[in-house]
């Protein structure tokens, strides 16, 4: 696992997303990153990577909205620079349809979606050592990802994420950008780069554990928990004890969250389902 995604970061570490066909949504995760069935009931589907799960499917009532606030992308980060290459070596040479292909400084990103219009990610971060960081904020730029030099590390071109992939970050379309950047600073995020249009905010100097832009969003309505789209999402703390301080700063700040099931629920300021466990 990542030392930016371990027991003394607080990180990012399940994602339900909503989905208006399941089986369908199963033949393409299973297609294109290599993702089996853990579990599945009726209206709800676990899958994962030989066993682990990364990632929950549930039903959706309506089609996504773009103009609403929820998911712009999930994250999915393997483990090496050669998972990357072999996975999108494979998938150009099949025909998938990719959406982008970034290097970020802090990353090299391949971008696409899945049936339902939900954003996916798939990346490999840079060593940590040549990330430029100056008065807590990090550099991050988006230039052209040079495929030649990437696919020098193709060794056995595969549809499936590797072993070891996790959630690196989530990326949401938020309607208020500030309002939503303090709320997620109440969650104990601190906001590593600014723009106009987004925000990116991370724990023990990652580059981002969760982004957010205005980009579709702005002027939109809230999250709508009928449509296609994120359904939740859980944030995980290194103890008790930090747990227990972002509970009091939310209930400082008039914040309202429920226990259930050794962890506490809550909404965002955009509607997003949110729990916190440690």
């Amino acid at each position: 696992m990542s030392s930016f995604h371990d027991n003394k970061t607080r990180y990012i570490s399940k994602v339900s997303l909503r989905v208006v066909d399941i089986d369908k949504s199963i033949e393409f995760y299973n297609k294109v990153l290599g993702f089996e069935v853990i579990n599945k009931e009726e209206e709800s589907v676990l899958l994962g990577i030989s066993g682990l799960p990364l990632i929950r499917l549930k039903k959706a009532k309506t089609r996504k909205h773009l103009r609403a606030a929820g998911l712009y992308h999930i994250a999915f980060l393997v483990p090496t620079r050669k998972d990357l290459a072999n996975w999108l070596y494979y998938h150009l040479e099949n025909g998938t349809e990719i959406e982008g292909a970034s290097h970020h400084n802090v990353s090299e990103a391949i971008y696409l979606s899945d049936i339902d219009g939900n954003g996916i990610e798939i990346y490999a971060d840079t060593p940590a050592d040549t990330w430029n960081w100056e008065s807590g904020r990090v550099e991050m730029t988006t230039k052209r990802l040079d495929l030649e030099n990437l696919f020098q590390e193709v060794t056995i071109p595969t549809n499936k994420l590797a072993l070891g992939t996790i959630i690196g970050h989530l990326h949401l379309s938020v309607v208020d950008l500030n309002k939503s950047k303090a709320f997620y600073n109440l969650l104990g995020f601190k906001t590593v780069l600014e723009m106009s249009s987004a925000a990116f905010l991370s724990d023990k100097e990652y580059h981002h554990h969760l982004g957010m832009n205005i980009w579709n969003s702005f002027n939109g309505s809230l999250h709508n928990d009928d449509q296609a789209d994120i359904a939740s999402f859980t944030i995980k703390y290194p103890s008790k004890d930090e747990l227990s301080k972002v509970l009091d700063a939310l209930k400082e700040a008039g914040f309202s969250y429920q226990e259930s099931k050794q962890s506490f629920r809550l909404r965002d300021v955009n509607n997003i389902e949110v729990y916190l466990e440690y």
